[in-house]
């Protein structure tokens, strides 16, 4: 992919402005407010159920499955680690469920840690989970993947996914993760985007994975991506690869040259069978080099229309760098709220 030229306008101040505003608060979303756990193994919800205070695992498949369900919350658990088989030891995994909260979680040893399938309702809140040694390989290998799951009140927020730069290697010599957060053939509405705001990414070594993907393998729209914390996330930073009405906004990405590192932030209509118009990347902060050791903020194929930018983007934003992690996490309290 080509380099973009380097966009300035008093790169320092802004950046420090948003960041202080962003990531000014530490309210450690990756703590349990449940003393003790109780081991469990596999859980399969029930409509109504509250799931919490549990150590789950399951060695021979998803530790969670939410399948045909509504009005399940899963909260302050320990889970994995879940499955033999790398490509399904998924954390929670959900099919034609909706109105799910996933909330305060700490995922470990899984191939994702929410996978969820086959939904156009909606009502989904996966908000203040924990993980790391997300295992894949692809097709697994998030933190989140939704594939064909559309509707209204769709929001990941305020996670964290910490990984191994250059990833974990599995017995068959395959890496993960692959994308942290993926969103396959899904779309929010009009009135109510897909919203992926203020997580936390570190780490991975894919070639073809990174932070965020919208929208894989065409067929999606209305998702938005914002103020997002990404350090050294894999081959890129935040990706659209195809839809409409996507928007990208005020994220800060940062990667040093790695072997499998590409492009800060890119938008290419990879699906030229599907739509891609209408969407935007702007007020953006990116500090990502390739594997050549060249700056690579931000690459556009132009098939995909024009691409709006109503807030500058800094693609020179020299004054990141990885101890941006250290930063307090953003103020993101949980709210067990019935939708």
């Amino acid at each position: 992919m080509n380099t973009i030229l380097p966009i300035s306008f008093g790169t320092f101040l802004l950046c420090t402005f948003f960041l202080s505003t962003v990531f000014a608060r530490d309210t450690s979303p990756n703590t349990y407010s449940a003393p003790t756990l109780r081991e469990s193994g596999k859980v399969i919800a029930r409509s109504g159920d509250v799931i919490q205070g549990l150590r789950i695992s399951n060695p021979s498949g998803p530790c969670v499955v939410a399948q045909n369900v509504t009005n399940v919350t899963i909260v302050n658990n320990e889970i994995g680690p879940c499955g033999s088989d790398p490509h399904y030891q998924i954390g929670v995994y959900v099919n034609q469920a909706s109105d799910l909260q996933i909330l305060n979680n700490r995922f470990q040893d899984v191939s994702s840690a929410l996978y969820a399938v086959n939904e156009t309702r909606g009502k989904l809140l996966f908000e203040g989970n924990y993980a790391t040694r997300i295992r894949g390989p692809m097709p697994r290998g998030q933190l989140v993947q939704l594939n064909q799951y559309s509707g209204p009140n769709i929001t990941i927020r305020c996670n964290v996914s910490d990984q191994k730069i250059g990833g974990y290697t599995n017995s068959d010599g395959k890496v993960g993760p692959e994308d942290h957060i993926n969103i396959y053939k899904s779309s929010g509405t009009q009135d109510s985007s897909i919203y992926i705001v203020n997580n936390k990414i570190r780490g991975g070594g894919s070639k073809s994975g990174g932070g965020i993907l919208a929208v894989d393998n065409g067929g999606g729209s209305y998702v938005h991506i914002d103020q997002n914390l990404l350090v050294d996330p894999g081959q890129y930073g935040i990706g659209i690869a195809s839809g409409s009405n996507i928007k990208v906004t005020n994220n800060v990405i940062y990667s040093s040259a790695h072997d499998w590192t590409n492009v800060g932030i890119y938008i290419w209509n990879q699906y030229p069978s599907t739509n891609c118009a209408n969407n935007e990347v702007s007020g953006n902060y990116v500090n990502f080099t390739n594997k050549k050791g060249a700056p690579n903020p931000y690459w556009d194929s132009e098939n995909c229309g024009k691409v709006s930018s109503p807030k500058k983007n800094d693609f020179a934003a020299k004054q990141l760098s990885a101890s941006l992690w250290d930063n307090p996490f953003p103020s993101c309290a949980i709210s067990l709220r019935k939708r």
